[in-house]
């Protein structure tokens, strides 16, 4: 499991496609997004922080459930007991094997 800015993950990747693609991606998110690798999924979640970078990812092809805004984020988690206040805090505790462990 990892958390990792998309900037991150877009400089690991070798020219090509693939890195176009995730520029682009950034690009349209305006940077502010964070990619979750977590075990339970094949395919990453993505925290942005509001429905307009949502729409946009959306528009380049990601499925709108693997992207969480802040807001949605903040939802799941409190309703888990465990109250976040940024897109760090919701993405290290989503990567966590278990999210509301240790927190009440």
């Amino acid at each position: 499991m990892s958390v990792m800015a998309l900037t991150n993950r877009i400089e690991r990747l070798p020219p090509g496609r693939d890195r176009a693609r995730y520029e682009r991606r950034l690009k349209s998110a305006d940077g502010a997004v964070l990619v979750i690798t977590v075990s339970y999924s094949d395919q990453p979640l993505w925290l942005v922080p509001s429905q307009i970078q949502a729409q946009r990812l959306v528009s380049q092809g990601i499925a709108r459930w693997r992207i969480w805004t802040l807001t949605e984020a903040q939802d799941v988690l409190e309703a888990c007991g465990s109250p976040i206040s940024s897109h760090e805090e919701a993405a290290h505790l989503l990567a966590s094997e278990c999210p509301a462990e240790g927190t009440a």
